[in-house]
């Protein structure tokens, strides 16, 4: 067990109050059908954290760790490789609890992530694939903390308090990894191909991602994943971003792989306000083997979120921040 560290009462009480805009997201019970037969899929509507991504719930959690810690200290700078969402939830976290923010990001990424970043006050250094892309940001990062003082690296990719939660609580729960089928890096091993659906498949397979403890990986085409993503909003009006139209596919594939009728959950990671500059604001084509036209949505219930109002969920017996120990 790691040994706790004094943290100043006033970082503490931002952190709870920032927890109250994270996380607690509804649950949305999708109904639709399948080439004509009736099915459900549940998804976490993860677009509805503080900056409208699931990456706000691991930034604020490894920086409440960090400061129970004591790797962290007020007025030091964050410093992340990341391919946007990560480096908008930290920017806007970061400035929230008053940290400079530096972000290391391969050159292709979206406009809208760089500007969402920029307006937080957050440096950007562009990294091009001449200069390694992906793993050239990580190692770039790794570079600054090495010469500057005072840098603090969440190290996202490596970071043992950003995962393993479902399997630990849960040994039944079966964990199914996706990845675009014109880019197959988990498969491989390695970089393979090219793909357009941004924030996953970056080129390599971060160490946090145990694929012996987790179940069958889940191809999705990056063209299905837009035009299923096309359709979440304009039948059902969720705005929400490329990889949660391949989330919602690759739900779908492992409940047609089932005779058992599972119960089956998958994430929104984001919304659609970071891709308005490419192709998902665009028509694609249609591919024989494309699952999306196959999709009729039916509507939709709302699993509500947890109530605030006679109880402040962080602040309950059930879950003390303040003086929850290290582990």
């Amino acid at each position: 067990m790691e040994e706790c560290v004094s943290v100043d009462s006033k970082v503490l009480e931002r952190i709870n109050e920032l927890w109250r805009m994270v996380g607690n997201t509804p649950l949305i019970a999708i109904d639709f059908t399948f080439s004509g037969k009736k099915r459900v899929i549940y998804a976490k509507s993860e677009q509805l954290n503080l900056t409208g991504s699931i990456k706000d719930r691991m930034a604020l959690h490894i920086l409440e760790k960090a400061y129970k810690l004591g790797k962290i200290k007020p007025g030091d700078t964050i410093v992340e490789a990341t391919s946007g969402n990560t480096g908008i939830s930290f920017s806007a976290i970061g400035r929230a609890l008053g940290h400079p923010v530096t972000i290391f990001m391969p050159d292709w990424m979206s406009r809208e992530r760089v500007d969402l970043i920029q307006s937080m006050g957050a440096n950007i250094i562009p990294v091009t694939r001449e200069q390694g892309g992906f793993l050239g940001s990580i190692q770039k990062a790794e570079e600054l903390s090495r010469r500057e003082k005072r840098i603090f690296l969440p190290c996202q990719f490596s970071n043992l308090a950003n995962g393993r939660f479902l399997k630990a609580n849960n040994s039944f729960a079966k964990i199914h990894p996706i990845e675009p089928a014109e880019s197959p890096t988990l498969s491989t091993g390695r970089k393979v191909g090219h793909h357009r659906i941004q924030g996953i498949s970056d080129e390599f397979i971060p160490a946090i991602v145990d694929l012996e403890n987790l179940d069958k990986i889940v191809a999705v085409s990056d063209g299905d994943a837009i035009l299923l993503a096309q359709k979440l909003a304009s039948k059902l009006g969720f705005a929400v971003g490329i990889s949660s139209g391949a989330n919602f596919l690759g739900a779908l594939k492992v409940q047609n792989e089932s005779d058992e009728g599972p119960v089956t959950v998958t994430v929104f990671p984001d919304d659609n306000k970071k891709y308005l500059s490419t192709d998902l604001l665009r028509e694609e084509p249609i591919k024989s083997h494309y699952l999306t036209p196959e999709v009729e949505f039916l509507g939709f219930r709302v699993i509500k979120r947890v109530c605030h109002a006679c109880c402040d969920m962080y602040n309950c017996v059930q879950r003390q921040k303040v003086n929850t120990p290290c582990h």
